[in-house]
């Protein structure tokens, strides 16, 4: 693929962790999308980080209040809106009718946080790829289900898709003219689903 992109002088731009911990980002679009008031990390950035003036730096995830209190399953319902269809869907944990008053995100692949997760008290936590043995090892940590987050996992390119329309803003300001395009690929490797 690089020597393709050389031979038809094209650059290759790739973002991970640098989009991830960005305003502009995916946790910015989870908390623009969800409408989350106030929203802080919920892992700050390293220590000692300087942001910087203009910085769009964030930390990792995000903590905050949604507009308007809902409920687990309420909140999987408008997840499932938002993001593109995929075959698995969206999934969560607990009683669908339990209150969420504090949202706790991480888009892409974030299991290994669902103890700052609890630690932020957060009434749910949304990410991806949530595997079998860590989620149900943080649900069976407290003798009482509601002292942990309920878990809703979405699909990790779906959970990423949301950033699109930012990453699109700045392209479409500079250089004056250029088409910027969202792929209507869908990355999700899973495509069907049984039973």
């Amino acid at each position: 693929m690089v020597t393709d992109l050389l031979r038809a002088g094209t650059a290759l731009w790739c973002g991970h962790t640098n989009v991830d911990r960005s305003t502009r980002g995916t946790v910015g679009a989870w908390s623009r999308a969800l409408d989350l008031q106030d929203p802080r990390p919920l892992l700050p950035g390293d220590e000692g980080e300087e942001a910087g003036h203009g910085s769009t730096r964030f930390g990792l995830g995000a903590v905050g209040e949604p507009a308007t209190p809902t409920t687990v399953g309420g909140l999987a319902e408008q997840i499932a809106a938002l993001v593109p269809a995929t075959a698995r869907g969206i999934l969560h944990t607990g009683e669908a009718e339990r209150p969420v008053r504090t949202v706790a995100v991480c888009p892409g692949a974030g299991d290994s946080f669902l103890a700052a997760a609890t630690r932020s008290g957060a009434d749910v936590y949304i990410t991806s790829d949530l595997r079998h043995h860590p989620a149900l090892e943080h649900l069976e940590s407290a003798a009482d289900p509601a002292a942990v987050p309920a878990l809703i996992d979405v699909p990790h390119a779906a959970s990423e898709a949301l950033w699109l329309p930012l990453a699109r803003e700045p392209l479409t300001e500079a250089p004056p003219g250029l088409d910027v395009q969202i792929t209507a690929q869908v990355t999700d490797p899973w495509g069907g689903r049984a039973g």
